[in-house]
C-alpha cells in the first residue's frame, strides 16, 4: 500500500459493507472495476471499507480507493495494490440480532446473541447507529469479553424486508423503538441485490430456511417456553420469512400456546395467505408490494385484523409508528408484563412495579370548542418520561421529579382525544417510570 498512512481514528473497528455491482473475488477475477466497493485488510483484525475511484493498469494493477471522510470532512483517498484488496458482502450478517435501546437523541445498538438458557449476551457495539454508514453498512466495535445481559428479554422483535442495507435496517428498528417506547430486538435479513427477488419466490414456496428465518423461529419458541408475551414485527420480505417461521413454531408448539405468547404484526405485507393465527396486517394505499403480493382488498381470514394506512412501502416512514402503536397497546394490556428493559449502565435492574401508574383513557366526547393537547406536546412529554426513566437507571438524584411528572402525564393523556396512539405510549412510559422508581424504593433508597 505504498507508504501512505491509514485513515485516522478507526483502529479496532470492524467494517461490514454491501457489495454494489457484480460480485468479485480477487483470487478468481483478478481485477476490480471502478465503483466496486472493496475492503482493505490492514491486519490485526482491522478492516477499512472503500469504493474504487480509479484503476491504474500496470504490471501490478493498483487502485485509488475512497475511505469516506476524515475528521475535517475531507475525502480520504489512498492508492492500494490489488493483492491487498478483497471482496466482502453482508451474507454473514444474515440472522444476526441487534438490541436497540436508549433515547432517540442517544440510541444504543448492540449485536447480541441468544444463549441456550434463553438469556442474551452483547457481542459488539454498533458505532454511530443512526448514520447511513459507509455504503449502507454498519461499524461494529467488538466487546471483549461479551457482556451478559442478565434478565433482559425482548418484548418486541423486528425483521427487515428485501433490499434493505444494514444501516437502513437499524434505522427502521430505531423508528419502531421510538414508537413503541421499549427495547426492540432486530433480526437482520441480508440483501442479495439481484438475488433478492429469487429469494422471495423461494421463501413464498417454503423452499428456503435461511438464518434470519431460523432466528425468528428461535426467538418465538423461547418466548413460548418462558410463557412470555412477544410482539413480532415484520416488513415486506420479512413477512414471508416470519410466516414460514410461524408455521414451523405452530407445528412444534401448538396454535393455542403460540397465540398466548406471540402477536405477529405484518407491515407492507407480502403474504397472500398467512398462517391462521391472530395477527395484524398493515397495508399502504400506495404500497405496490401489498397491492400485488399481499392482501389489500380484504383480510385473508378472520384472525387477521387489516389496517389500511396512507403511504408507500418504506417501513420507517409509513409503518413504524402504526406498528409501534399496536405493540404498545399489546404490552400495556398484557396480564403479566415483563420488567421494562431500559439500559441500566450501573447494573440496576428494573423490576415490576408494586402498583401500576394510573391508566389514562382520553376524552371520549367533547364540545366543538374543546381544544385537546397537541401531538407535539404529547411527544415532548413522552421524551421527558423516557429520559427520566433512563436516568433513574443510573442514579437516584432525580427521584423528586417522578410524582410531578406522572401527574402531568396523566392529565395530558386524559386530555387527548380517545383513539390517539400517544395515549397508549404515554401509559406505557408511565408504567416504565413507576417500575424504575420502585427499583430504588425496594433498595431502600427512595424517600
Amino acid at each position: 500500500m505504498a507508504n501512505d498512512k491509514l485513515p485516522p481514528d478507526k483502529t479496532g473497528r470492524r467494517f461490514f459493507r454491501f457489495r454494489t455491482g457484480q460480485r468479485a473475488d480477487v483470487q478468481s477475477v483478478g481485477r476490480f472495476k471502478a465503483g466496486n466497493i472493496v475492503v482493505f485488510d490492514a491486519g490485526d483484525d482491522t478492516k477499512y471499507v472503500g469504493k474504487i475511484k480509479k484503476v491504474y493498469v500496470s504490471t501490478t494493477p493498483s487502485y485509488k480507493v475512497s475511505f469516506g471522510k476524515d475528521s475535517d470532512g475531507q475525502p480520504i483517498e489512498r492508492a492500494i495494490f490489488e493483492d491487498q484488496l478483497s471482496a466482502f458482502d453482508y451474507k454473514d450478517l444474515d440472522g444476526r440480532q441487534f438490541r436497540i435501546s436508549g433515547l432517540a437523541s442517544a440510541p444504543v445498538v448492540q449485536e447480541v446473541r441468544l444463549l441456550a438458557d434463553g438469556s442474551y449476551e452483547a457481542l459488539a457495539d454498533v458505532v454511530d447507529p443512526a448514520s447511513k454508514g459507509v455504503a449502507g453498512g454498519i461499524t461494529l466495535r467488538p466487546l471483549s469479553p461479551p457482556v451478559k445481559l442478565g434478565d433482559w428479554r425482548p418484548r418486541v422483535v423486528h425483521i427487515n424486508g428485501m433490499g434493505v442495507k444494514p444501516s437502513a435496517a437499524v434505522r427502521g428498528g430505531l423508528a419502531l423503538q421510538a414508537a413503541v417506547g421499549c427495547d426492540v430486538l432486530l433480526v437482520y435479513s441480508y440483501t442479495r441485490e439481484n438475488g433478492d427477488l429469487a429469494s422471495c419466490v423461494r421463501a413464498k414456496g417454503q423452499f428456503s430456511n435461511c438464518a434470519a428465518q431460523q432466528a425468528m423461529a428461535a426467538v418465538m419458541r423461547r418466548a413460548i417456553a418462558e410463557n412470555r408475551r412477544l410482539v413480532v414485527s415484520a416488513h415486506s420480505r420479512g413477512t414471508i420469512k416470519t410466516d414460514n417461521a410461524i408455521l414451523e413454531v405452530v407445528a412444534a408448539c401448538g396454535r393455542e400456546a403460540f397465540e398466548q405468547a406471540i402477536l405477529p404484526i405484518f407491515a407492507g405485507n407480502a403474504v397472500f395467505r398467512p398462517a391462521h393465527v391472530t395477527m395484524h396486517s398493515f397495508v399502504g394505499n400506495a404500497d405496490g408490494v401489498c397491492i400485488s403480493c399481499g392482501h389489500y382488498a380484504a383480510a385473508p381470514h378472520a384472525r387477521v385484523t387489516l389496517h389500511r394506512v396512507p403511504g408507500g412501502h418504506n417501513y420507517g416512514k409509513f409503518y413504524a409508528a402504526e406498528v409501534g402503536r399496536i405493540a404498545a397497546l399489546d404490552i400495556l394490556n398484557d396480564a403479566q408484563p415483563e420488567a421494562e428493559q431500559q439500559p441500566a449502565p450501573k447494573g440496576v435492574k428494573f423490576k415490576l412495579p408494586d402498583k401500576v401508574a394510573p391508566v389514562a383513557m382520553g376524552v371520549e366526547s367533547c364540545s366543538s370548542s374543546y381544544v385537546p393537547p397537541s401531538d407535539a406536546e404529547a411527544d415532548a412529554l413522552l421524551r421527558e418520561l423516557r429520559t427520566l426513566t433512563q436516568r433513574l437507571g443510573i442514579d437516584n438524584s432525580q427521584l423528586g421529579q417522578v410524582d410531578p411528572l406522572l401527574t402531568r402525564a396523566r392529565q395530558l393523556a386524559d386530555g387527548l382525544l380517545a383513539g390517539n396512539a400517544r395515549i397508549a405510549q404515554i401509559n406505557l412510559a408511565m408504567q416504565n417510570l413507576v417500575a424504575a422508581w420502585n427499583d430504588w424504593n425496594q433498595q431502600g433508597l427512595a424517600a
